[in-house]
């Protein structure tokens, strides 16, 4: 958990919790009162912290794909694009599981350049923004940790690029916590305040992600519960 605790003690991270009353009054994300860029702009202007950031991702991640990995048969996919997948841990990890399965890395330019494929592996690196450029065709989309970072005008602006690009029969799996009905202690309801303080968004409940796929052309097919506080939520083409 070292990268992890240290992405949350950045100044920058840190200080966003301190004002979080510019949230409650505001709307808007605790971390655009000292930083208007926000938390993407600001990562890519700060290599150092966006270094950190990236490394807690990943590090923070291996108990997470652990219990992802036997929740669901991603070999049954041909082609595998992970979007805003980072240095490409989850893709990575089901790769190896599933030699017959080809891998698209997408993300920030400047993200995918520390990616090096390792030898024989099936991995592409694709650099774009999942608002501006185009997303590669693929049999199934994966997006970890993406979701929960928008409100919901630019969750439909990527899930729609996605549809948009997708085939018929392919799947999007979105992988996040899931926000409960029930008022016992959760993951999510943490998350829900750090999305609300640091990039803006937000954990949702299944409804929620139903609703939300409703708007882009998709419909929520299932949510996969997992031994951790993730889920998969598999959607199709409506």
């Amino acid at each position: 958990m070292r990268d992890y605790i240290r992405m949350l003690g950045l100044p920058a991270f840190w200080d966003a919790f301190g004002d979080l009353d510019h949230s409650l009054r505001t709307g808007e994300p605790a971390f655009t009162k000292s930083h208007p860029e926000g938390v993407f702009g600001y990562l890519a202007g700060h290599p150092e912290e966006s270094r950190i950031f990236n490394a807690s991702m990943t590090s923070k991640s291996h108990g997470d794909i652990a219990a992802i990995l036997p929740a669901y048969d991603f070999s049954q996919f041909a082609v595998v694009a992970d979007i805003g997948g980072g240095r490409g841990h989850l893709l990575r990890a089901i790769l190896k599981r599933s030699p017959m399965t080809l891998g698209i890395l997408f993300d920030q330019p400047h993200v995918i350049a520390d990616v090096v494929p390792e030898k024989d592996e099936k991995l592409s690196l694709v650099g774009g923004s999942f608002f501006a450029d185009p997303i590669p065709e693929a049999n199934a989309y994966l997006l970890m940790n993406i979701i929960h970072d928008w409100p919901d005008k630019e969750c439909i602006k990527i899930l729609s690029a996605i549809r948009n690009a997708m085939p018929q029969d392919a799947r999007v799996l979105i992988i996040e916590t899931v926000v409960p009905s029930t008022p016992e202690p959760h993951l999510s309801k943490e998350l829900d305040i750090a999305m609300m303080a640091l990039p803006g968004g937000m954990e949702r409940t299944q409804e929620e992600y139903s609703t939300l796929a409703s708007k882009c052309a998709l419909r929520l097919v299932s949510a996969i519960a997992t031994i951790s506080p993730y889920s998969i939520l598999e959607m199709a083409a409506a």
